[in-house]
Order: C-alpha cells, then sequence, then structure tokens
C-alpha cells in the first residue's frame, strides 16, 4: 500500500473524521456566536418579525434536491459501467461524501470517503477515480460558465455601481489572494515533481507531529489523479455515454444552482435590493477561500470573510443572523445529517453492493 492511500484511508476512518467533525464544529460555531453578538441589536428583531419564512422552507428544500441530484449523478456514472447499485446506496454514498468534505481539513476527506464507498461497493479503484474525476471535470466546467456571467452583471448592473467601495482594500485582497491560488497552482503543474520533492522534505522536517506531510500527500495526490483521471473519463463517457454525460452536466447545474443560491436567496429574504446573482459566485470563493486554510469546516474562515462582505447589501444588525442561516445550510447540513447518513453506512457497508450480482465487475 502506497502512502498516498495510507493517508486517504486515515481520512476513510470514522473516528478520525468525526475528531475532524467536532473540531470544525467547535471552531465554525464560537465565530459565528462571535459575529452574531457582535452586530446584534434591536432591529435584529424587528428584521426577523417581517422575514418571509418561506425561504427558509424553500431553502430546505433546495438542499434536499441538491443531495438527489448528487445522488442521482452517482447512480448514473456506476450504471454506465454496469455496476448496478441500489439508488439509496447512492444516496448514502453522496450524503456521506458531502459530511467527509466538511468534516475534514481542505474537504479532502470528501475524496476518500466517496472512493472508499465506491470500493466497497465492490467497484476497483481506478474506476472509482475516473468516475469521480468526471464529476469533478463536469461541476469546473459549470463553473467555467457561470463565473464570466457574474462578473459581466457586476461590471454592468446599476444596482451593483460603487459596492465595493465600503469595503476598502478587501476585494482587491481578495483578487489577489486568488491569482496568487492560480499563478502557484500553474506553477505546480509545470514544475510538479520539484516542487512536490521541496515541500515533502520541509515537511517531514518541521511538520511530522501534525501530520502535515501526509495532509500534503492527499491534497496533491487527488490532484494530480483528478487532473489525469477526469479527461479520460470524460472522453470515453462522450464516445460511448454521451447521455449520461449530458444528464450529468444537467444534474450538477441543478446541484450546484441549489447548493450556491443559499447567500443570494437569504439576501433576498431580508430585502437586499442589489441584483443576487454575482453572490452565487462570491459565496464560491469564499469556500474556495476557507478551504486553502487546511482546517476543518475552514476554520470560521467562511464567517470571517463573509460577514466582512455583507456590510455592502445589508445593514449590520441582520450580518449575523444571515450567517448563521447561510452556514447551517451549506455546512452544518451537511455535517450532522451527512455524518449520521455516514456513520450508518459504515456500520451496513453490505448495502452497497450491486443489485445484479452477474455484473461485469
Amino acid at each position: 500500500m502506497s502512502s498516498f492511500e495510507k493517508d486517504t484511508k486515515n481520512l476513510f476512518n470514522k473516528k478520525v473524521l468525526f475528531k475532524y467533525a467536532l473540531q470544525g464544529a467547535v471552531l465554525a460555531s464560537i465565530v459565528g456566536a462571535v459575529i452574531f453578538f457582535v452586530t446584534l441589536s434591536p432591529d435584529t428583531w424587528v428584521e426577523l418579525k417581517n422575514i418571509n419564512w418561506l425561504y427558509i422552507v424553500l431553502l430546505s428544500c433546495m438542499i434536499m434536491l441538491a443531495w438527489f441530484c448528487n445522488s442521482t449523478r452517482i447512480y448514473l456514472l456506476t450504471h454506465s459501467i454496469n455496476h448496478n447499485i441500489s439508488f439509496r446506496s447512492a444516496m448514502a454514498i453522496s450524503i456521506s461524501t458531502e459530511f467527509g468534505v466538511s468534516a475534514s481539513p481542505g474537504g479532502v476527506g470528501g475524496t476518500a470517503v466517496r472512493l472508499g464507498l465506491l470500493v466497497k461497493s465492490g467497484l476497483d479503484l481506478p474506476r472509482s477515480t475516473a468516475l469521480f474525476a468526471s464529476d469533478v471535470f463536469v461541476d469546473c466546467l459549470y463553473f467555467i460558465i457561470m463565473m464570466p456571467l457574474a462578473v459581466f452583471i457586476i461590471l454592468t448592473d446599476p444596482t451593483w455601481n460603487n459596492s465595493f467601495k465600503g469595503m476598502g482594500n478587501l476585494p482587491y485582497i481578495i483578487l489577489g489572494y486568488m491569482l496568487l491560488v492560480i499563478a502557484l497552482v500553474t506553477l505546480a503543474i509545470r514544475n510538479g515533481k520539484k516542487l512536490n520533492k521541496f515541500a515533502h522534505r520541509l515537511l517531514r522536517k518541521y511538520g511530522h507531529k501534525r501530520r502535515l506531510s501526509g495532509r500534503w500527500r492527499i491534497v496533491t495526490g487527488n490532484f494530480m489523479t483528478n487532473i489525469s483521471a477526469s479527461w479520460g473519463a470524460v472522453i470515453f463517457l462522450w464516445k460511448n455515454k454521451r447521455s449520461v454525460l449530458v444528464c450529468n452536466f444537467f444534474l450538477s447545474t441543478i446541484q450546484l444552482t441549489c447548493r450556491y443560491s443559499t447567500l443570494p436567496i437569504l439576501l433576498i429574504a431580508f430585502s437586499c435590493d442589489k441584483n443576487p446573482f454575482p453572490l452565487f459566485f462570491i459565496q464560491g470563493v469564499v469556500f474556495l477561500l476557507s478551504a486553502m486554510l487546511v482546517v476543518p469546516g475552514g476554520g470560521g474562515a467562511s464567517e470571517i470573510i463573509t460577514s466582512l462582505i455583507l456590510p455592502v447589501f445589508v445593514q449590520k444588525s441582520v450580518i449575523g443572523v444571515i450567517v448563521l442561516l447561510w452556514r447551517i445550510y451549506t455546512y452544518y447540513f451537511y455535517l450532522f445529517i451527512g455524518g449520521a447518513v455516514f456513520s450508518f453506512t459504515i456500520n451496513h457497508l453490505n448495502m452497497l453492493k450491486p443489485i445484479d450480482k452477474k455484473n461485469d465487475n
């Protein structure tokens, strides 16, 4: 067993993931509570009385629809290679994967959980990795299409004029951070082997107590494996299962729209007068920045960054409430409901086996 497989196996371990989940939940709760009480005022209760609570019901339905779409994607992809798991099994894998993402540092546990459960269902690791990588490719394609539209609205919509003036240098700091990440990723692709060796030497020397070397192997291993596997999987599906690939993209569109529309809809619920669509993109940036910290649950970074952005759109008195509700839908739902599903699935792995035992696997 390679070192990468050993580290991935650790993040598939129930005890390890629940330990990380507890750490992340505590950190996020503390930061969220501080933001809530700092922004709390008499106006907060007035705004809460005026809110249309149908929006809250709508958001719950959207999260469940996102889970359904992701489960359907797994179901279709596995069946496209004659690995006929039940839809119930696909849903267990999907929701457990979301727990892995929410619970682990930088979200790397999501990959470990999904690959681990697919392997436990009887699918070999190379094909499990290829199917996962094709999903990553489709999700990236969706954001590539959506991002220019969000930027276009920010630049042309009158309601967004001068929106970022009150934020000082924060937008430029975030933009600079993203450009730095893009540059580092590009550099890593072009000089991957040299940088990987240097990082391993550095982390073995200074980060052995915190298993930083192992975490680095997981992150880089996932990245390089997904890059190499995704294109081959997409080409295979395009040539042999084109309808599955198109349907996967359609389901990805619904899933990601439901998940990343939570913040815009919450702002509409609290009477934001700006076009909320670009916040869909901004929310994705927030998740990306918090994931870069490689701390369970983002270490409260999502809450902090969002609370710095929100004054542009709503009054201070409702910022804490919006951040709290937003994280309930984008983090705590995935953590607690996903954790329960993951725990049940780990204890009933036989349920993952394919329905048709005479398949080609």
